[in-house]
């Protein structure tokens, strides 16, 4: 399931990127880049988080920590990549023939 939210949010990131080069939004990409490493750091996890048992047994947080370190380390770090790799194609473009 991380996955498939990570690929989801980073398609959306691109197409945000291409809407905000269309309309000419100043620092529109920076500030779609925020909004998603936002998002893979405190709301996206949180939606994939167990319910609470009621009863009284303790559980092992373990998986909690993967989900979080996902989220961080894969989806933050795509998203980065994403946003360098976009605004060095945008800032250089091909030059054709």
């Amino acid at each position: 399931m991380i996955p498939l939210i990570i690929i989801f949010v980073s398609i959306f990131q691109l197409i945000l990127y291409l809407v905000s080069d269309d309309l000419k939004i100043k620092y529109g990409k920076l500030l779609i880049l925020l909004i998603v490493l936002i998002g893979h750091f405190f709301v996206f996890p949180l939606l994939l988080f167990p319910d609470p048992d009621p009863s009284d047994e303790h559980r092992c947080g373990m998986p909690i920590v993967g989900m979080l370190f996902g989220f961080w380390f894969f989806g933050g770090g795509i998203s980065v990549l994403i946003h360098l790799i976009y605004y060095f194609f945008a800032r250089f473009p091909q030059k054709g023939g």
